[in-house]
């Protein structure tokens, strides 16, 4: 039996948001075949007893104190460094040396902050890309500009800049590349041609978020998600000036509620305004889900896919979302969910759909149908195996004191950089 040791920003456990839903799963997954050891950061001493829970799945859980910095330094570093902020906001001496010292035959970053630890890691490295990052901050430096927020722009243009470079390297210096999706593999094939990327797409445990048995509250909406994302605050944002009250006025009996992890100052003071409900850190999602006649998805940055779209789509809800919000998932507009990137179509769109219960349960019926059949976590474990199984044939067939050559891919020939130190500047930096 091989050892998978997987290096993750926090610990997976709960899985409270889209990152540690995917972690926690792929780490499963793995522990079907291998033996299985996660070493991640805590910020709290809750989050050191909760992850406790990984036992029943990992045989070793090791935690590392999250780096902290101060707002004015990072803003200095940023403004300052070659390298991008997502290289720098997780440096960590403590789990970089214990990366190196630590005993497997196959190492996993879990995004790209965590790619600077593979630096010098035992075994074959492998670097599960959450989202095509060089895209996402593309896209919010493109909003912030349409917004006319010039320091929000002025920050997004940099990290996009110097994360090209930098999510570049990280991939050339990984022995196998993941992706979420089609569009993010095509967005990393963007950076090198010549690039391998196998895509393991975002799925949901269909059991676990199945159709509510009673209807929904009438004229009821629901957004979900981390409520201090960039993307998601954008989101919210732009629902609840430009589209809900379009949606009122059509529907004054209307309500919403944004649902999610740490909601900033700007999200809270929507609490009891207009109909609007702010639900902070909800214990279960899935109630607030149940109760809900639409889902909105009113998302106009990011990359990757949605947790929450397919969370909604698993429980059958009727979805109106952005192109963008719906991206990355093999999800037909008019079959699976209504797609609207204008306020007033958006809103016309939600109208429509909370007053037609039939054509609810329609989209609702084939979303949860596209789930089983595609999204099901179980169905991404076989993608997974062959990617693992690949590299630990190859590492077993070179001598299992040393690591295979890295090409440009599963069948690459060119040699990748080797992975420079942590903290390196962007010419050599490898993850972040």
């Amino acid at each position: 039996m091989s050892r998978i040791l997987f290096l993750t920003p926090q610990m997976p456990f709960p899985p409270h948001q889209g990152a540690a839903i995917r972690n926690l799963n792929v780490a499963r997954l793995a522990a079907q075949r291998h033996e299985v050891a996660i070493y991640g950061f805590v910020r709290a001493p809750d989050e050191q007893r909760q992850a406790e829970a990984l036992r029943e799945w990992v045989s070793e859980v090791r935690t590392f104190p999250a780096p902290h910095r101060t707002m004015a330094a990072r803003a200095l570093q940023t403004a300052l460094s070659p390298t991008p902020d997502m290289g720098r906001r997780l440096s960590s001496d403590e789990l970089a040396s214990a990366s190196r010292e630590a005993e497997a035959d196959l190492v996993q970053a879990e995004a790209i902050e965590m790619a600077q630890f593979l630096s010098g890691a035992p075994g074959s490295h492998v670097l599960d890309c959450h989202n095509a990052e060089w895209m996402l901050q593309k896209r919010t430096f493109q909003v912030d500009l349409r917004r006319g927020n010039a320091v929000g722009a002025a920050y997004s243009l940099l990290q996009w800049l110097k994360l090209r470079r930098y999510e570049r390297l990280a991939c050339r210096a990984s022995d196998a590349v993941i992706a979420v999706s089609e569009d993010d593999r095509r967005a990393l094939l963007d950076l090198d041609r010549r690039l391998t990327i196998d895509v393991v797409p975002n799925a949901v445990d269909a059991a676990l978020f199945s159709p509510a048995t009673e209807p929904p509250r009438r004229h009821s909406f629901v957004f979900t998600g981390t409520l201090d994302f960039r993307p998601n605050v954008d989101a919210m944002t732009w629902l609840s000036s430009r589209i809900w009250p379009l949606i009122r006025r059509s529907l004054p009996d209307a309500q919403l509620t944004l649902a999610g992890r740490e909601p900033v100052s700007a999200i809270r003071q929507l609490h009891g305004r207009d109909g609007i409900e702010v639900a902070a850190s909800p214990a279960d999602i899935r109630p607030l889900l149940a109760r809900a006649a639409v889902y909105l998805i009113p998302v106009r940055a990011g990359g990757g896919s949605r947790f929450k779209l397919l969370e909604a789509m698993s429980m059958g809800l009727g979805v109106v979302s952005t192109t963008i919000g719906a991206e990355g998932l093999d999800v037909r507009a008019g079959e699976h969910v209504l797609l609207a990137d204008e306020p007033q179509s958006f809103a016309a769109a939600a109208v429509e759909l909370a007053g037609d219960a039939a054509e609810r349960q329609r989209l609702g019926a084939a979303a949860r149908e596209l789930v089983l059949r595609t999204y099901d976590w179980p169905l991404q474990g076989p993608r997974l195996w062959a990617i693992w199984d690949r590299l630990l044939s190859r590492r077993t067939a070179a001598g299992r004191g040393s690591r295979p050559s890295a090409g440009t891919g599963s069948e690459g020939t060119q040699a990748r950089p080797a992975a420079p130190p942590q903290n390196a500047t962007a010419e050599r930096v490898v993850g972040g």
